[in-house]
């Protein structure tokens, strides 16, 4: 082999050297690169698991403010149909006293008799 190949053939070496210690030293920056997004995932990973937590912790308030408000709702519903019926009986009441003391006043008139308490 001439001296002219062989340097041409070790200037190839040389020059694939290189390349191949630039893509190892690119192939370690990645793997530190990948440990720290895998360690970014991680960590992303147990706050979304905290915040699940959170979520399903405040759903179960929620449901149990819920049946509360339910309750609650259920118990002024029959409040107000017992303040109906009440209203109704108290004006009915008024009605019957109203016309009572309207009799009483015509018979007063009728008979020129003064109402006394």
């Amino acid at each position: 082999m001439s001296a002219f190949r062989a340097d041409f053939e070790n200037e190839g070496l040389r020059h694939s050297e290189d390349r191949l210690t630039h893509l190892e030293a690119i192939i370690r920056t990645e793997q530190v690169n990948l440990e720290k997004l895998d360690e970014e995932k991680a960590a992303h990973a147990r706050g979304i698991e905290a915040l699940e937590a959170n979520i399903l912790s405040q759903e179960k308030e929620l449901r149990t403010l819920q049946e509360g408000l339910d309750e609650k709702t259920k118990a002024v519903d029959v409040a107000k149909k017992a303040a109906s019926k009440v209203s109704k009986v108290f004006d009915q009441a008024m009605k019957e006293i109203a016309a009572c003391v309207s009799a009483m006043v015509d018979l007063s008139i009728y008979f020129a008799v003064p109402i006394t308490p």
